[in-house]
């Protein structure tokens, strides 16, 4: 059985043992032409990230973009092409 995830959701493990998590992002062409966005409200993580690099904390941009400090910090790997 799992434990409580970043957001108090089950977290199991998969059979290689690895953490099976909830996803975050997502690549849609549907959504924002197939950049990656945070899943449950499609903002751009290039967005995110491009705060971040102007020396906004991930505390803030959470607040602002009404997310969780994980799905911010998981947003900022990921470099979208401008």
């Amino acid at each position: 059985m799992g434990s409580g995830g970043p957001a108090g959701e089950d977290v199991s493990t998969n059979s290689d043992g690895h953490i099976d998590s909830p996803k975050i992002l997502t690549i849609d062409p549907k959504i924002a032409f197939g950049r990656p966005v945070i899943l449950r409200n499609a903002i751009k993580t290039s967005a995110i990230a491009e705060r971040f690099q102007a020396g906004e904390s991930m505390a803030d941009l959470a607040e602002d973009y009404d997310l969780e400090v994980f799905e911010v910090e998981e947003a900022d790997q990921v470099r979208s092409p401008a």
